[in-house]
């Protein structure tokens, strides 16, 4: 069960409102190019699958978003309007973020460790990485593949449970990222590796997914069809990583 440990939650003002927090980050891509998902962290027990009815699900599991964009996850962001709104969502499709879900939120202890890899799925963690895009130099005159880093690749990750109580979890990734060279997808495809320190607060559950689908463009009602984390940026990576349903 969830132990109840305690530390704090420590708000990002600037830029504008978040929750959560990146507590360290070291590692970067081969190109020198670094990640950041400092703008907003946070996690919910994902215990009901909204698209089947409101079905409780035989086992929670806890969802982990973490993303360079800015905003307040406890705030419906459908309240915002206009440019505001168009901001929000730009901001998050084109920011570093990762997404994790442990299969087994109830069953979480402190120095719990999971390993990862995205061509041997395992349910017990799953993570997919988005690569954010970069503004062009002015001087470009066409849009290089080999000097993209949009691609995630084959991804291999180790996670260890650091804290965790009933309003928030403290965990520690070490994520590698290298080609699909099986697939020849060519230099578009850049390796490289992190570690990053996290501290997430537990939020509700409906309202966490209800404003990760506005954020994505997705129906905010629950559907019967795929209407989950499949889209542009969260790559497919190589062959087999598996990106559940946001539901």
């Amino acid at each position: 069960m969830i132990r109840c440990l305690f530390f704090p939650i420590v708000l990002i003002a600037c830029g504008g409102p978040s929750i959560g927090q990146i507590d360290a980050l070291e590692g970067q891509f081969q190109n020198g190019r670094q990640p950041d998902f400092s703008g907003t962290v946070f996690a919910w027990r994902d215990a009901t699958f909204f698209n089947a009815g409101y079905e409780q699900r035989p086992q929670a599991a806890l969802e982990v978003l973490a993303t360079r964009s800015r905003f307040n996850p406890q705030q419906d962001l459908l309240s915002f309007e206009g440019d505001d709104f168009l901001n929000l969502q730009k901001d998050f499709l084109f920011a570093d973020a990762f997404r994790l879900r442990i299969g087994h939120a109830d069953a979480l202890s402190e120095g719990q460790k999971f390993q990862m890899d995205s061509e041997a799925p395992d349910p017990s963690l799953v993570f997919a990485l988005k690569i954010g895009a970069e503004a062009l130099d002015k001087e470009t005159e066409a849009d290089d593949p080999r000097d993209a880093f949009r691609l995630p690749g084959h991804l291999q990750a180790g996670l260890e449970v650091l804290q965790v109580s009933s309003s928030s979890v403290q965990l520690q990734l070490q994520v590698t990222s290298s080609r699909c060279e099986n697939n020849d997808e060519g230099p578009a495809y850049i390796p490289g590796d992190f570690t990053v320190t996290l501290t997430a607060p537990l939020l509700d559950e409906r309202l966490s997914e209800h404003n990760v689908k506005v954020l994505l463009g997705l129906s905010t009602v629950p559907l019967p069809d795929p209407n989950g984390f499949s889209f542009p940026g969260f790559t497919q990576n190589c062959s087999n990583n598996p990106r559940p349903l946001i539901d």
